[in-house]
This record gives C-alpha cells, sequence and structure tokens, in this order.
C-alpha cells in the first residue's frame, strides 16, 4: 500500500531528513564499480579523440578544443556564414550551448556542412564532459571490500544540503542523477543487494492535486495513469465532448494508444517543459498541439487563477510561497536576478509558479525518507535519495521481504489527489554502452 496521508502538515522537519541522510551515508556510503568507473571514461576519452580529426579539419585549425566556445562561435558565424541571430540563446547572447546546437541541428535552412559540424561539437562536447564527470568518482577511495561482482568498489560519503526548495543536493561528490549513460557504475558491497524505488510523473500529478483543481484533468490522468496521455486527450477534446464529458465522467472513453498518440504525448511533454521555462509562444514549438495547449491548459481558468493570485501575493510585497505541506521557500538572489532590479518581480511570480510544486515534491519526499527508515533493519541502508526515487542497500536474504515496502516508500496517496504510483527496479541499472567484459 502507498503511504497514505490525510493531514495537510508535514511528519518530520526538512532538516530533520538531511540528519537522517547524512547518518545513513556517513556511516555506511554509496559505493560505484571502479572497474565501470575506468570503462566509461576510457569509452568517452576515445569518442572525443576519434571525432577531433574531422572536427578541427571542418574548423581550419590543428589543435582548437570544444571548450573554447567563444572560437567555435566564431567559427560558425565567420566560416560557416551562420547568422549571429540563430546563435542566441534565451537571454539573447550568442551561445553554443546544448539547447541552441539543438535547436540549429533542426534548422532546415542551414547546409549538411553546418549540421556535420554541430553534430561533432555535440558529440566531442558530451564526450569530454562525461569524461572529466566521472573524476568525481575516480578519485575517491577504495573500498576494502569486493562488490557484488566481485569487482573493486570505490566508497563515497557525500555532504548533504537542504536546497531552498527543501530538495537535497549531495555534493562530494553527487550521488544523485547519474547520467544514464553511466547508471551502472552504482553498485552494493557484496552481501547487499541495491533496490530502487522511483515515483512516477509526481510533478505534474501534484500540479494538477494541489494547484491546479480540474475534476476532468484529475479523472483522464487517473484513467490512463499517465498525466501526458491524460492531458492529451483534454486538449484535444472539442468543447461538446468536454460539456458532456464534465456531466458525466464515467462515459469517457479512453483513446486508442497507436504509435501516433504516443508520438503526440511525447511532443504534449516538450510543450509542458516549453511551458514551465517560459516560452510565451508554444505554436512555434508544436503547430499543431501548441493552440491547443495554449488554449486549454495555459488559459485554463484555474491556472490563471493561480497566476493572478501569485501576481498579487508578488505586487503585495510577499518574499516566499509555500508547498501543500506549509514548508516555506524563499527565492534567493542569483547572478541574473537580484532583489530590486526591474526583472525582479517577474522572477519572483515564475518562482510562485513553479517552486511550491517543487518544494511539495521535497515534502512527499520526507514523507518517504521517515517510512523508509522505518522499514528497513540495522544491517540496510539509505544510499541516495532525491524526490522522486530512492536508492536502498538491502541484504541479500531480505531483498524479497523489503523491496515491495520500499517502492511503498515512493508512492503516495493524498487524499483528494491523483494516485502518485512508483516502479521498482532490483539490481545494478545496466548501461546500454557497456562491453561484455563486465
Amino acid at each position: 500500500m502507498p503511504i497514505r496521508i490525510h493531514e495537510r502538515k508535514m511528519p518530520i522537519s526538512p532538516e530533520d531528513v538531511r540528519t537522517i541522510l547524512q547518518a545513513e551515508t556517513d556511516r555506511f556510503g554509496t559505493f560505484f564499480n571502479l572497474d565501470r568507473i575506468l570503462y566509461h571514461e576510457a569509452r568517452y576519452s576515445r569518442i572525443a579523440f576519434t571525432n577531433y580529426k574531422e572536427f578541427r579539419a571542418m574548423c581550419g585549425s590543428p589543435s582548437i578544443v570544444c571548450t573554447k566556445r567563444a572560437a567555435i562561435r566564431e567559427i560558425l558565424i565567420r566560416r560557416f556564414q551562420v547568422p549571429e541571430y540563430k546563435l542566441y540563446d534565451k537571454d539573447n547572447k550568442a551561445s553554443v550551448s546544448k539547447e541552441v546546437v539543438e535547436a540549429l541541428l533542426k534548422d532546415d535552412t542551414l547546409t549538411e556542412d553546418v549540421k556535420r559540424f554541430l553534430e561533432l561539437y555535440s558529440t566531442i562536447s558530451k564526450a569530454e564532459y562525461m569524461a572529466s564527470y566521472l573524476q568525481q568518482y575516480k578519485k575517491l577511495p577504495i573500498s576494502l571490500m569486493e562488490d557484488m561482482d566481485n569487482q573493486r568498489m570505490v566508497v563515497a560519503h557525500p555532504v548533504w544540503e537542504r536546497l531552498s526548495t527543501s530538495r537535497f543536493s549531495a555534493s562530494s561528490p553527487s550521488v544523485q542523477n547519474i547520467n544514464r549513460d553511466v547508471c551502472d557504475i552504482y553498485t552494493a558491497p557484496k552481501g547487499w543487494q541495491m533496490v530502487f524505488s522511483d515515483s512516477g510523473q509526481i510533478e505534474p500529478r501534484i500540479t494538477y492535486s494541489a494547484f491546479i483543481r480540474d475534476p476532468l484533468i484529475q479523472h483522464l490522468i487517473t484513467l490512463y495513469d499517465d498525466a501526458y496521455f491524460g492531458l492529451l486527450h483534454f486538449i484535444l477534446m472539442t468543447p461538446a465532448e468536454e460539456e458532456t464529458a464534465r456531466r458525466d465522467m464515467g462515459s469517457i472513453v479512453k483513446r486508442e494508444v497507436t504509435p501516433e498518440e504516443k508520438q503526440k504525448r511525447q511532443r504534449l511533454k516538450v510543450l509542458g517543459l516549453a511551458g514551465n521555462y517560459g516560452s510565451n509562444n508554444l505554436s512555434a514549438v508544436d503547430a499543431e498541439l501548441g493552440p491547443l495547449y495554449e488554449r486549454k491548459i495555459v488559459s485554463h481558468p484555474a491556472r490563471k487563477e493561480w497566476e493572478a493570485n501569485v501576481t498579487a501575493q508578488v505586487r503585495s510585497g510577499a518574499d516566499r510561497f509555500f508547498g501543500y505541506f506549509g514548508t516555506p521557500v524563499i527565492p534567493e538572489n542569483t547572478g541574473k536576478y537580484r532583489k530590486g532590479d526591474a526583472s525582479w518581480a517577474r522572477h519572483m511570480i515564475r518562482c510562485g509558479i513553479n517552486n511550491p510544486v517543487q518544494t511539495t515534491a521535497a515534502e512527499l519526499m520526507c514523507f518517504s525518507v521517515q517510512y523508509a527508515r522505518k522499514v528497513l533493519g540495522p544491517e540496510d541502508h539509505i544510499g541516495s535519495y532525491k524526490h522522486d526515487e530512492g536508492m536502498f542497500y538491502v541484504r541479500e536474504d531480505r531483498v524479497d521481504e523489503l523491496a515491495p515496502k520500499l517502492r511503498e516508500c515512493l508512492s503516495y496517496h493524498v487524499e483528494g489527489w491523483i494516485p502518485i504510483g512508483s516502479d521498482l527496479h532490483i539490481g545494478r541499472k545496466e548501461s546500454l554502452y557497456v562491453a561484455s567484459v563486465f
């Protein structure tokens, strides 16, 4: 059974949760397979090396490196005649960021030579970044124990910090958000097994449960057990279909999940991300679904009311917002936004929309950590946590008993909400790129 939450209050403070996470990784640790780290480092270094010859020939420079981004911009503009405005990022500055490069690769007006140059730049940049990223694990102390596969492993004792949104960050090194390409570097000591549990679509389910409450949208998401198929069904409804559905939700028939519907679902997910990051022209993102999303979601009365309330709070001098369970979040000064600047009010309004959702996810994680610590035995440990996933070290003879309970740790049944379920994975998450030597 999922964690059942009946009251709108926290059972444990975020600071107490930080203390639990710190104690767990201090006394046991989080483990990484050293041989896989070395393999991936060599693989990425080889990718960069083998692509540089063609890239440098296209640049007309035998020694240029991808980290010299100003030089790369100039080559695109001067050598390949790419108009400078096409390199502008969301801050209207010329850039070769990942987002700009992805947009250029989709630009049908650019020549094949330009696109090949960008593909090489993207490939090399990612490879160099990943080889560098893996250094933080390579430098960790080698454990005296072997891992579950009788291979060498290193052990991390990260430093946990609570962020302004009450999410938790692990540093020195990071043990969260390991890139999927190298997810297999996670390992467990011999005698233990890794159990992964992660919440499904936690942020959209929070959004349409706690902040944009529409019974029809909630019903559709629950009907499909998928936030994006539910939202897709909603925006594709004609006014007459929506009116009928609101009168009798039991009459709604699920759309057939065809390959075309799956493709539309992915496009809708992209629209949602674009809207969250401030795009004000979703029609340009998707000519078919963009106008529907703007009309049915962006202009939804509940969303407009939410935005109006946040705007009124900011204009009244509010300096903080709150998660669903009451945890405050105070937007901080950043390099781009500082209190007193002309752009601060707009920044605060964006924070007032986005931060409470993130903080609510962090609040649910607090419920989860408290529950997990009750489930785990004295020899079982929390290996890492983020707001929608936990990784646990469980003694091998207790995996069958504890795995279902740990799945429940990331499932939530909040009264009046769309259910938040979770997935379970036992053992190593294999990378697509691992050689058969492992």
